[in-house]
């Protein structure tokens, strides 16, 4: 984990790299580096700022050297793999030059079969193996990579910049491309450190999340100024013609494998493990997040038994013993219990939320549509104080098994669509158990939910004075679909990107990484390709992950209904009564008539408020 930023100036370059730096050393507090380009002559220049490792000292300041020319890359540096001086960006092969963030876990796998092409290798880094990869295979080099990445080439030949992000979005690039100069960055408040971007909300993106929640599916933000590069996507920019194109490189594969059941539970247990494994390499200290559901519990009884995870070892929780409908203390104790692992668990409080909501505003930047995020900035305060910089978390099970009771209507339709009558009615019976809403259940099984324009009206009457003119929702996540497979797919590209940047951003808040073995690609693409009734079953969802975990963890754990996610108690802890003069005092809220803030309930409250928290922390 990392951060990055790089300026492609129209003349010369103008900005502070003391500020720029600043605002993203959280991302990346071991080092500092700098490339001034001179795209005109293909030249460049490495350069140091106040951050940068003793081994560089002999580099100019970067303020000394803006002058000499119109391209500027920084690179701040969390040393995960390889922290020695050898993996320092930026870094140079055969005029590309890259800045990086992230980790790419195959890249041994990677660096040896570049090693057999006739490439050497001078570090021990990701980031080499990512630059001659790109080198040896170009773009094609996208499809190669099992990890979690964003990164900018710049090809000084031909006068070219890329930008890529990885395949489910888990970290982040922002851009700007205002009056010929193009800015991308790994965090937002590093792009309003330049003169020529402004800081407006997009009045339109406000309203649409305030209505349907967040958006990771389009390019826009609610800044007017910043746009994203959305997952799977890379980008290219030309210096020369001053054109920008945006290409999609991967996309789901919608593919139906018949395998069988036994067949598949032994192919999901040895994708798992071996994403775990992948995960773990690291040249420093690795634990996982722990909330006692499945997905992060199975992480830790199979981490508990690598040969990497030492005595050392260590989970963190987040709990809520005085709100005791949201605290999952027994369940996390029964996993410490049964795999030996340390554990250390934090009960946000409101001292907590008095410290840190702000902050918490701050790192994320865009809006959450909840304070569910807030319990897991809270559980990633804790790593850093045991020396623990990489934490493993179990995001993307739920969406790739079914997880979800909202699931379950898709998964009902479906067997009616295939005519499997018996099977429907024995499905319908079993989750009685779960207390499902039949009317609900048929409604949205049969599509016939709530249409979109009756529902923004409907959502606008609670929010707004008077209800602005209709905004379709982003991407497909309130479409019909026709199969589970469809709707996973959809889930996946369009909500997990959500709670990826939520990771990311509270991660990078405390210096940390976090690693999501259950987004491997490869058993993604095995998870959605199985059969529905390997993911739903006897009124049970995961089934197939249920039954592979039955053997090794506590079936208290494996067949629990009542999985809560990262729970926060927000109607008590941030009360709409202390928090109301705030929400009346917003520009933005009065310029598009939000309601009185008394009328409006959590969870909406907090969305309101959220608006009116980033106005105030970014001065706008």
């Amino acid at each position: 984990m990392c951060g990055i930023f790089g300026l492609v100036s129209n003349g010369q370059l103008e900005f502070s790299p003391d500020e720029i730096s600043r605002s993203l050393r959280h991302r990346g507090p071991d080092d500092e580096g700098w490339v001034i380009i001179n795209s005109r002559v293909g030249d460049f220049v490495f350069a140091r700022g106040h951050d940068t490792i003793g081994a560089y000292d002999r580099l100019p300041h970067i303020n000394s050297v803006l002058n000499k020319g119109d391209i500027a890359l920084l690179s701040r540096r969390l040393s995960i793999l390889d922290p020695s001086p050898a993996g320092h960006q930026p870094m140079e092969y055969d005029n590309l030059i890259i800045v990086f963030n992230g980790e790419i876990y195959n890249y041994v796998e990677l660096k040896r079969e570049l090693v057999s092409h006739g490439y050497t290798f001078e570090t021990n880094s990701d980031t080499e193996v990512l630059l001659k990869a790109f080198h040896r295979w170009g773009l094609e080099s996208l499809d190669r990579l099992n990890g979690m990445f964003a990164f900018a080439i710049y090809d000084m030949k031909n006068r070219k910049l890329f930008l890529a992000r990885d395949r489910f979005g888990k970290k982040p690039i922002y851009y700007t491309f205002q009056k010929g100069n193009f800015a991308f960055a790994s965090e937002i408040k590093a792009l309003f450190k330049l003169p020529f971007v402004g800081r407006n909300f997009n009045k339109r993106e406000v309203i649409r999340y305030l209505v349907y929640a967040e958006n990771e599916v389009e390019k826009f933000t609610i800044f007017e100024s910043i746009l994203k590069l959305n997952p799977s996507h890379y980008m290219e920019f030309d210096v020369e013609s001053r054109s920008l194109k945006v290409i999609r490189y991967y996309k789901i594969p919608d593919i139906a494998d018949r395998i069988g059941f036994n067949e598949a539970k032994d192919r999901f247990l040895h994708l798992l493990r071996d994403s775990i494994k992948l995960r773990f390499r690291s040249d420093v200290k690795v634990g996982t997040s722990l909330s006692g559901g499945l997905d992060s519990s199975s992480i830790v009884y199979m981490a508990s038994h690598l040969d990497s995870a030492s005595n050392s070892y260590y989970s963190f929780s987040s709990v809520h013993p005085e709100y005791s409908y949201l605290d999952e203390s027994k369940y996390i104790d029964m996993v410490v219990e049964d795999t030996g692992v340390k554990n250390v668990k934090i009960a946000p409080d409101e001292a907590f939320v008095r410290k840190n909501l702000e902050r918490f505003v701050y790192h994320q930047e865009e809006p959450t549509s909840t304070l569910s995020p807030f319990s897991q900035f809270a559980v990633y305060s804790l790593p850093r104080k045991y020396d623990v910089i990489v934490l493993l978390d179990g995001q993307g099970g739920d969406e790739g098994l079914a997880g979800y009771l909202r699931y379950v209507p898709v998964y009902l339709k479906e067997l009616l669509m295939r005519g499997r009558f018996i099977r429907f009615l024995k499905e319908l019976k079993e989750f009685r158990k779960t207390n499902l809403d039949y009317r609900e259940l048929f409604l949205r099984m049969m599509g016939m939910g709530v249409p979109l324009r009756t529902f923004f009206n409907l959502r606008s009457r609670r929010l707004f004075r008077r209800i602005p003119p209709f905004i379709e929702p982003p991407g497909r996540i309130r479409s019909s679909v026709g199969s589970l497979r469809e709707k996973l797919i959809v889930e996946m590209e369009e909500n997990i990107p959500v709670l990826l940047r939520y990771a990311d951003k509270n991660s990078s808040a405390y210096s940390i990484e976090v690693r999501s073995p259950y987004l491997d690609y490869r058993l993604v693409e095995f998870m959605l390709s199985i059969p529905s009734e390997y993911k739903i079953y006897d009124g049970w969802t995961k089934y197939i992950a249920r039954k592979a975990f039955e053997s090794f963890m506590d079936r208290r754990i494996v067949y629990r209904r009542d999985k809560l996610g990262f729970p926060f108690p927000q109607k008590e802890l941030v009360p709409v009564s202390r928090f109301a003069p705030l929400v009346s005092g917003s520009g933005i809220l009065k310029e598009i008539e939000i309601t009185e803030p008394e009328n409006i309930r959590h969870p909406l409250f907090w969305r309101v408020l959220n608006i009116a928290l980033i106005e105030r922390v970014f001065g706008i």
